[in-house]
């Protein structure tokens, strides 16, 4: 895994703090929410609960609809570890455990 600073700013999501790059794909971090590889992007405030599964994460949003991410275990557990550092930090609600 590794971490590129930077990146261009997104109309809804605000600046880009960087983009997270693993071996089965990339999420790019911004500092209202992300946008994954296949281009969905995802405000921190609509998450309800993340949950990590070996090398899938699943994240549960406010509207009810479930958002499964495949990619590499250690890609997942990463990406699962920054969206529970966001909700603890940023948010000040539990998101992922």
């Amino acid at each position: 895994m590794i971490f590129r600073p930077g990146g261009a700013e997104h109309a809804s999501l605000g600046p880009a703090s960087g983009e997270l790059v693993g071996p089965a794909g990339s999420v790019m971090i911004h500092e209202r929410g992300m946008i994954l590889a296949d281009g969905t992007g995802i405000s921190w405030d609509a998450i309800v609960r993340a949950t990590h599964h070996g090398a899938a994460l699943e994240i549960e949003l406010c509207d009810g609809t479930v958002k499964p991410i495949a990619g590499s275990e250690i890609g997942m557990s990463t990406l699962h570890a920054t969206i529970r550092w966001i909700g603890n930090a940023l948010l000040h609600r539990k998101i992922a455990e």
